[in-house]
């Protein structure tokens, strides 16, 4: 079954996976687009509600010569974290902060 680019549906009742995986792909995407820029995203991480947070928080870290970044997106559900993530990747929202806890 084709998945759809915008959305990530695969037609399937429930089909988060594809979802995900489509975020994924656009987050590959745009990794390559920012890499020309030479800003490149070293690593991320999704963590889930726990502790009082009712979000999942998508944390990206950022390096662009030697100076070191992060950026962070949370949503309701994982797949709209990553969504997120990527759609403000793509259209060059995502804030970069300087990352006072780099190596």
């Amino acid at each position: 079954m084709p998945i759809e680019q915008e959305t990530g549906n695969t037609g399937r009742k429930n089909d988060w996976p594809g979802r995900v995986g489509s975020a994924l792909i656009r987050l590959e995407n745009s990794v390559e687009r920012w890499a020309e820029e030479d800003v490149r995203l070293v690593s991320f991480t999704v963590s889930t509600p726990y502790k009082g947070r009712a979000d999942y928080l998508v944390v990206g870290r950022f390096e662009a010569g030697t100076n070191r970044y992060v950026a962070f997106h949370s949503a309701e559900t994982v797949y709209e974290a990553l969504k997120g993530f990527c759609d403000r990747m793509e259209n060059k929202t995502l804030k970069l902060r300087e990352d006072q806890y780099a190596d």
